[in-house]
C-alpha cells in the first residue's frame, strides 16, 4: 500500500499529513479483513538527525496485546429483519433464504421486494471483511425511503472467532 502514500519523497510534511496517512493505512487494512485493527496499532516515526532539512519516516505496525498477529475476519451469516421493532422477538419471525442471506418478517408479506433490499446490501457471506462494504450497505439501505431506521449489528460467530455474523435491522416508516 506504500505506492498510495500521502507522504511523498521531497515534499514537506506536517502532523496533519501524518494523521491522514495513519487514517489511510487504517482504512486500507480494515478493507483487507482486519476488522478490529485501529489507530493504536500504527506508529509513524520520523528521524531528522541527518540535519539536511530532510526527514526519514518509518511506519511500524504494532501487534495486539498478548497476540503474535492481527486476525483477519470474513463476513459470516447475514440475517436481514425487514420489519424490525425493538420489542420484536427475533426468533419468532418467518424467514426466507435469498441470495446467500436470511430475510425475516413477522407479517404476512415483506415490506418491499427482497431483490430491492438485496441490491443495497454489499456485505457477502464468506468474503473477507471490508469496512467500505459495511458502510456502503448502511448508506444505501438508509437511502431507501421505505425505512425509517437502519442498523447493522455485527457479532463474532460463537463457533469461529474469525467470522463476523450480521443482523441487519430495518425499521419501516409507520403507515398512516
Amino acid at each position: 500500500i506504500q505506492k498510495n502514500s500521502l507522504i511523498k519523497k521531497g515534499e514537506a510534511v506536517d502532523a496533519y499529513t501524518f494523521s491522514l496517512e495513519q487514517q489511510r493505512i487504517l482504512q486500507e487494512l480494515q478493507n483487507r479483513g482486519f476488522a478490529d485493527f485501529n489507530l493504536n496499532y500504527i506508529s509513524l516515526e520520523g528521524d531528522s538527525s541527518n540535519l539536511d532539512k530532510r526527514i526519514d519516516y518509518f511506519v511500524k505496525i504494532l501487534n495486539p496485546a498478548n497476540k503474535k498477529n492481527h486476525k483477519r475476519y470474513t463476513f459470516g451469516k447475514i440475517n436481514v429483519f425487514t420489519n424490525y421493532r425493538q420489542d420484536q422477538l427475533l426468533s419468532k419471525t418467518d424467514s426466507v433464504f435469498y441470495n446467500g442471506k436470511f430475510y425475516h418478517k413477522d407479517s404476512r408479506k415483506f415490506v418491499m421486494k427482497l431483490k430491492s433490499i438485496d441490491n443495497n446490501i454489499f456485505i457477502k457471506s464468506n468474503k473477507l471483511y471490508n469496512r467500505d462494504q459495511h458502510y456502503k450497505t448502511i448508506n444505501k439501505l438508509t437511502d431507501l425511503s421505505t425505512y425509517k431506521f437502519v442498523k447493522l449489528s455485527p457479532y463474532i460467530d460463537p463457533v469461529q472467532d474469525s467470522v463476523i455474523n450480521y443482523r441487519v435491522l430495518l425499521t419501516p416508516h409507520v403507515r398512516k
